[in-house]
């Protein structure tokens, strides 16, 4: 694991280590098809494979290169459907993975509580009583619930609180490689964290080093590059972030119970406040604007001159937004109840204000402070605004 801030040349470093191995294979798995051509690009002595849209799709693709041993770069999406052919070609020729950022683990099935009962009193699944694990019964079935029933055969699925059906990145797709190494920023706040101890996956961390202009990866956990970290201007206005005094407010549950207002007068305000800031109070052109909230409550907030800057809150890996200076995140993250109980049912609590600190960070980074240039941030929620000027105290 190298956990380093944005910026510190993770990628720098990994580009290098894969060059100078020749006689290692690489899965370099990243967020966005820009990383893939980026490897791809820096890496061509290592002639790295990216999956093409052939006969059998993308996957089919990866199934004929790796079977063959060819380097390859490839995106998250992909990464999840990886099948035991794939997972035995991997295992063959003792691949090393590089994950670029945390992928996603954890992930509640859209099945209702009285579908499960009518599965489990047709005998169509059954759960071990011990680990929860879902079992397909039936392998002939074709019918509704046939999406559900691939999900539970092809991977990890459990059945949690008499209730809700919960799928699991399958660990196989991290134990098939030789090495795992993974480039993220505080991955202790992170679910894949979590995942890992649930799964009684071990890991050490890694350090980078910077000389004569070369990053390196290095097994020195404190070997870090120090990040200068630009001039965050932070809005400070009473009046303009009154709208997040409350802890829970601009939080996920707040905007559905906002939406649901007939007016919707605290929404109509947050909007209000973002045209202000940006129009008004900073004067920010279109081009210069980057923006967030929750997915649903993104066309209520949308406002002239920027509702076409927005990226998602938890957006990670894309430098395409680096011109991006007047910033607006209205956001207050909390972990979903459901994957709090799911990891502490089995001896874990995840801290809330870290993984939102953390979450907040990687989408800061996606703007003009990664090349050092100062920007102009409207944060109103008081909580998060709090846990951003407290990282920032402790640089």
């Amino acid at each position: 694991m190298c956990d380093a801030l944005m910026g510190s040349g993770k990628t720098t470093a990994a580009i290098k280590m894969m060059n100078e191995n020749p006689d290692q294979r690489y899965f370099f798995v990243t967020q966005f098809l820009t990383e893939v051509k980026r490897i791809k690009e820096n890496c061509r002595i290592r002639e790295f494979a990216e999956p093409m849209q052939l006969g059998d799709g993308k996957l089919g693709n990866i199934r004929s290169l790796v079977d063959k041993g060819y380097n390859i770069a490839s995106t998250h999406a992909l990464f999840y459907r990886y099948d035991a052919n794939i997972l035995e070609s991997i295992r063959k020729w003792k691949y090393t993975l590089v994950l670029d950022e945390v992928v996603d683990v954890i992930e509640f099935l859209e099945v209702t509580p009285n579908d499960i009962q009518k599965m489990l009193a047709t005998d169509t699944i059954a759960v071990d009583e011990k680990t929860r694990r879902v079992t397909w019964q039936h392998a002939d079935y074709v019918g509704a619930w046939s999406k559900l029933k691939t999900q539970i055969e092809n991977s990890c699925v459990t059945y949690e609180n008499d209730r809700l059906m919960v799928w699991m990145l399958p660990i196989e797709l991290f134990t098939a490689f030789d090495n795992v190494i993974i480039l993220s920023y505080m991955f202790k706040a992170q679910l894949q964290y979590y995942y890992f101890l649930v799964n009684n996956v071990d890991f050490v961390n890694i350090g980078i080093t910077k000389k004569d202009g070369q990053y390196r990866l290095v097994f020195e956990a404190d070997a870090v590059p120090r990040v200068p970290i630009p001039l965050i201007h932070i809005l400070d206005d009473d009046n303009l972030n009154a709208i997040g005094d409350r802890k829970t407010n601009l939080s996920s549950t707040w905007f559905m119970n906002q939406m649901k207002v007939a007016e919707k007068p605290s929404i109509k305000q947050l909007k209000n406040n973002i045209y202000n800031v940006f129009s008004n109070r900073w004067g920010a052109k279109s081009k210069e604007i980057l923006w967030s909230t929750y997915i649903k409550a993104q066309n209520a907030l949308r406002g002239n001159g920027y509702s076409k800057s927005f990226l998602s809150f938890n957006a990670r890996a894309t430098n395409d937004y680096r011109d991006r200076k007047y910033l607006a995140y209205a956001v207050n993250i909390y972990v979903s109840p459901d994957i709090s109980v799911y990891f502490s049912t089995r001896g874990y609590q995840i801290d809330n204000d870290a993984y939102a600190l953390s979450t907040m960070l990687q989408w800061l980074w996606r703007s003009a402070i990664r090349d050092g240039k100062e920007v102009w941030l409207y944060i109103p929620s008081s909580r998060m605004r709090t846990l951003l000027e407290d990282w920032l105290n402790n640089q």
